[in-house]
């Protein structure tokens, strides 16, 4: 992936607020950017499709619900 070089995020976690440096990533607004994350999620996603635990609404299971950059993992 390609080097940030000295930038800072904050990421709020339940009760606690971390300051991670970002050291690896895709900038936003990249011209590789889309193709990079959907090469990364893509596969993140049918990994998680395999592991068969979630809810499940007439045989099918759901376990992960993705639109753009938004996840959320679902688990019964």
């Amino acid at each position: 992936m390609f080097r940030y070089g000295n930038k800072i995020a904050c990421v709020k976690w339940a009760d606690g607020l971390f300051d991670p440096r970002l050291e690896y990533g895709v900038r936003p607004g990249g011209l590789s950017s889309p193709s990079l994350f959907y090469l990364y999620i893509n596969g993140l996603i049918e990994e998680l499709s395999k592991q068969h635990v979630g809810y499940y609404i007439e045989g099918i299971c759901l376990n992960i619900v993705s639109y753009a950059d938004e996840m959320v993992l679902l688990r019964a």
